[in-house]
């Protein structure tokens, strides 16, 4: 939009399936629009990107997950690609674990770690910490008080 709200362009992204963004984040020439798909992918719900230059035309779209659900939540840039924050359901359990996915500037998978325990633990925010790290929000069932518990975590850079 434009400085008073008006509409500059739009554009949509879809495969006739449930599509959702949860995330957009603005590059130098782009943006990425992260979130969810069930159309294609692994089965059942997959970590959608869509990356478009300036004027929101698509330049590439990647999905990653495997059969049980997956999806993201946040991302931020680095040097060379992005890291995105979001949810995987491990084959092993029913439960989410938190996930953490590098991806290249051309959108091919880098590394992927999940973080979590027995019960639903989910990644919703990441920031870059200055030892080069990353600090990541979200809830756990897996440790805590019982329920649905705040989580903070601190993964890579300097302990």
């Amino acid at each position: 939009t434009d400085a008073d709200g008006e509409r500059i362009w739009e554009n949509t992204f879809g495969k006739g399936g449930d599509e959702r963004g949860n995330f957009v984040l603005e590059l130098e020439d782009g943006y990425v629009i992260g979130g969810v798909t069930e159309s294609e992918g692994s089965g059942g719900r997959d970590l959608w990107l869509v990356r478009t230059d300036r004027e929101g035309e698509k330049v590439w779209e990647k999905t990653f997950g495997g059969p049980g659900d997956d999806g993201g939540w946040s991302a931020l840039e680095e040097e060379g690609g992005l890291i995105v924050v979001g949810y995987t359901e491990p084959q092993d359990r029913g439960d989410q674990d938190l996930w953490l996915v590098k991806v290249a500037a051309d959108g091919e998978k880098i590394w992927e770690k999940t973080f979590g325990g027995s019960g639903f633990d989910l990644g919703r925010s990441i920031v870059s910490t200055k030892d080069g790290g990353w600090a990541v929000t979200g809830w756990t069932e897996s440790t805590g008080s019982g329920g649905e518990d705040l989580w903070l975590l601190k993964a890579g850079g300097e302990p």
